[in-house]
Formats: C-alpha cells, sequence, structure tokens
C-alpha cells in the first residue's frame, strides 16, 4: 500500500480515537466533580441551527436549552442554563428533571440521563475507532522478505 495513502488512513482513524478519548475524558471529569440534583425548569431557550447535508439540502435543527432552578448539596439555591440541550420529549415549564451540577462551578449544570447515556457517545466513538484501527494495521503491514 502506498505510503501516502498509509499515513492518511491512520491519521483520519487517529483523529476520530483521540475524540472519543476526549469525550470519554470530558464525561469522567465532569462525573466525577459533580452531583445529582432536582431542577424546575424555568424557561426554555430555543436554538436554531442548519447544515448542509450530501445532497445538497439544507436541514434545519432546534435545540432546547432549559434555564432550571434548583438546590445544590450545600442547601444554596441556584438558577442556570443548562449547557446541554434537552432530549425529546421536551419537558413543560414547572416540570422537574433530573441534573448534575459541578460542586466546584454550579453554574455548570446538565441534564442527567444516566450513566449509561452519558457514557454511550464515547463508548461507541471510541469501539468503531479501534475496530477500523486495528483494520488499518492488518491491512497496511508491511511484508517482511524472507531471508
Amino acid at each position: 500500500m502506498n505510503i501516502w495513502l498509509r499515513t492518511l488512513l491512520f491519521s483520519v482513524v487517529s483523529l476520530v480515537l483521540l475524540l472519543g478519548i476526549a469525550i470519554a475524558v470530558d464525561t469522567w471529569q465532569f462525573r466525577s466533580g459533580s452531583e445529582s440534583a432536582q431542577g424546575e425548569i424555568m424557561a426554555m431557550r430555543k436554538q436554531f441551527g442548519s447544515m448542509k447535508d450530501s445532497d445538497g439540502f439544507i436541514r434545519t435543527t432546534t435545540s432546547y436549552y432549559p434555564t432550571v432552578r434548583f438546590i445544590s448539596g450545600q442547601g444554596r439555591q441556584y438558577q442556570v442554563e443548562a449547557g446541554q440541550p434537552v432530549l425529546e420529549p421536551l419537558p413543560e415549564i414547572g416540570e422537574r428533571i433530573a441534573i448534575r451540577y459541578e460542586i466546584a462551578n454550579p453554574g455548570n449544570v446538565r441534564p442527567d440521563y444516566g450513566l449509561l447515556r452519558d457514557w454511550l457517545l464515547a463508548g461507541v466513538v471510541v469501539t468503531i475507532s479501534l475496530f477500523f484501527f486495528v483494520i488499518a494495521l492488518i491491512f497496511t503491514r508491511r511484508k517482511v522478505p524472507q531471508i
């Protein structure tokens, strides 16, 4: 296999693997320095986004970021906008949802979908990229001449 093609293949697979590892490290750091709480939805901010797909069509997306009010483990009340959007079905204003907040910075709040959901993206990205990394190793190894 051509050296440039081999280098490109390993570069792309390695970048995706590093992305998965970065997502896993961020998840681990947030979960290890955060606590669970129940938050009351005070408001929802709608954010629109758009992207062009491979067919040339522009697809629009809508994300909803909740402003939640919660009481920390230290008994202080906070009202902050979550750093991640909520998933469907959207909660109503006044509804209580599970959240996680960073102990050192209670302004950093994320909806809490559970341990499995938090690790799912990192696990899938790392697993798939490791699979392709091993496949790339197998198909790009050099033939060593016999003496």
